[in-house]
């Protein structure tokens, strides 16, 4: 079976016209998409889980931040290590070693005894879901350069329905039978994982028949060579923008990550059960997929700066009201809130690709890692301070806050400074 290199996909992907289905997106994005969907919805087991686990090992609250930051950290600011060590031609082997050890580690989490012990087992699994990424995220975007917006749009959606799903049926399974259900999750994650494995390599086999003249021209030499060189070459000259995008990015995504575990901790303080709190988990979740999908059929060049810094202003109007409302309005003010979060993300992380041409994974471990693990940070610190007033919803405040601010940085005549210029865009092909 012929095997495509990542970099040869990246430097000269193939016409897309022989493998696209009726939406007009090449096999290979939905292939990714669906791949993203079961990482992120094994990834986001522990999230109605977390004062399970903490109970499950004894563990006091700050105990439990500090296991959070951990698996936080080895789930996202470890992809920018992933994406350069696919950019030194490791690139398919991480993205499937990576999630078939994660979703075996994931359902053996009842099994764990001990708060490090625990700790150990959450950083491993998500180091392995983290190594799938940067490079799955680099494939789906060079299958369609002309349209590369979309395609990660498409491919975001499938990681968001994934994180939609994966809260509600962990805590449905623990609510019913405790920690250990966890266990029958493992054999169908790994077959279907196996699964696509066989697709993805089949596709790459008939593009590489179809196409075989045009994957064998090369880019130019420095092409091949500076996704390899040290980070300070490759951001030389865009210092200041990739600086702006992810200081405004790690606000936005830390309001995104903020949500799920502030919910968790709020409601079980109020004596509500795992399976309703991942299913309100999942509504906002679910809700961060419709807009990502939203983004990619109705966000264009014409108004997608406007999306970036109106969609993070609705977020912040939100969150407080969600903080003062009963639990019986949860669920409609999660079901707004998300799509809001979700539809200005995939801008980012294709502007993060745009601004890198050179080293497009590291680009993309910039937006969806990098900022993922500061906003971690943030996020850990935010609910060990709200965990002393007694409320976590109290979370949601700041929360709103961060999204507010993250929106005014991308005020029009700030975000058109990121914008790539034709001739960066040219480069990535």
């Amino acid at each position: 079976m012929s095997r495509i290199s990542a970099e040869s996909v990246v430097e000269a992907p193939a016409p897309s016209h022989a493998f696209v289905t009726a939406l007009g997106i090449p096999a290979a994005v939905w292939i990714l998409a669906v791949a993203h969907g079961l990482v992120d919805c094994h990834a986001t087991f522990v999230q109605p889980l977390w004062p399970s686990l903490g109970a499950l090992v004894r563990a006091d609250e700050s105990g439990m931040q500090w296991t959070y930051m951990a698996w936080s950290l080895a789930g996202s600011i470890t992809q920018l290590g992933f994406a350069r060590l696919a950019d030194k031609g490791h690139g398919r082997r991480l993205l499937w070693w990576g999630p078939l050890a994660g979703i075996a580690l994931i359902g053996m989490i009842g099994s764990v005894t001990g708060l490090a012990a625990m700790t150990a087992v959450l950083v491993v699994s998500n180091l392995g879901f983290a190594a799938f990424h940067p490079e799955a995220a680099t494939l789906a975007g060079a299958a369609a350069p002309g349209d590369r917006a979309r395609a990660m749009s498409i491919f975001a959606v499938g990681g968001y329905l994934g994180q939609a799903l994966g809260p509600s049926l962990s805590g449905v399974l623990v609510s019913r039978g405790g920690l250990d259900e966890l266990m029958w999750t493992i054999a169908p994650g790994l077959a279907v994982c196996l699964m696509l494995i066989v697709a993805l390599r089949s596709n790459d086999a008939r593009r590489s028949r179809v196409n075989a003249p045009h994957l064998k021209t090369s880019g130019p030499a420095s092409h091949k060579t500076n996704a390899s060189a040290p980070m300070r070459e490759i951001l030389r000259g865009r210092e200041w923008p990739v600086a702006h995008l992810v200081c405004l990015s790690v606000l936005r995504v830390a309001a995104a990550m903020g949500v799920p575990i502030s919910l968790a901790y709020g409601l079980a303080a109020r004596g509500v059960g795992t399976d309703v709190i991942g299913e309100t988990q999942s509504v906002f979740l679910m809700g961060m997929g419709a807009g990502t999908l939203a983004c990619a059929f109705l966000v264009n060049a014409r108004n997608e700066n406007a999306v970036i810094w109106l969609a993070p202003l609705g977020v912040a109007a939100v969150l407080p009201i969600a903080a003062l409302g009963p639990i019986s309005m949860l669920k409609p003010l999660m079901a707004i809130c998300g799509p809001l979060m979700g539809l200005s993300l995939p801008i980012l992380t294709s502007r993060g690709q745009e601004l890198l041409p050179h080293a497009p994974r590291v680009g993309s471990s910039l937006t969806m890692g990098v900022t993922w693990g500061l906003g971690g940070i943030l996020v850990a610190a935010l609910m060990a301070v709200v965990g002393a007033t007694g409320d976590p919803f109290h979370a949601f405040f700041v929360l709103a806050v961060w999204s507010t601010i993250s929106g005014l940085m991308c005020w029009p005549g700030w975000a058109m400074k990121w914008r790539a210029t034709p001739e960066s865009l040219e480069e990535t092909v």
